[in-house]
């Protein structure tokens, strides 16, 4: 059993020996004109230039203030009015809204007024800032002023 292992050991080496010597010759030279062609190569010539400079980077940014944007009046928005990212003031329009309920409400309201001023014909004889004591009103030491509409 000795024997046979160290036969496959001597013959392990002299195969992994002949291996790393058939890697030492000279190379053989090849044929002048049978081998590859040469590689075909670009050239590019190198000159010196100015060019800008620009950066970009990808990021996330916070503001140092917490701004709160509510709606005073209900309603839905037809137009976006301000630019994404653009600086906005106190007081700036921003959204456009559905003017259809409003100009509905104004003309209920009109509708109201004109329906007053036909049951009553004396509503034009009280003046701004005139007290209307002892009339049709009785408040309890309060002062009722009429004031024109607007």
């Amino acid at each position: 059993m000795d024997q046979l292992f160290a036969f496959s050991r001597a013959a392990l080496a002299a195969v992994a020996l002949s291996t790393l010597m058939s890697g030492c010759g000279k190379p053989a030279a090849q044929p002048a004109g049978g081998g590859m062609p040469p590689p075909e190569v670009n050239v590019v010539e190198v000159a010196p230039q100015a060019l800008p400079v620009s950066f970009e980077y990808v990021g996330q940014t916070q503001s140092s203030h917490q701004v709160q944007i509510r709606a005073r009046v209900n309603g839905f928005l037809d137009k976006r009015v301000y630019t994404e990212g653009a600086m906005v003031k106190a007081g700036d329009v921003m959204f456009q809204q559905d003017k259809k309920p409003f100009i509905a409400q104004l003309d209920i309201a009109k509708g109201g007024l004109a329906e007053q001023k036909r049951d009553r014909p004396d509503h034009g004889a009280a003046t701004a800032g005139t007290p209307l004591y002892g009339t049709n009103a009785e408040p309890s030491g309060a002062v009722l002023i009429l004031r024109p509409p607007r």
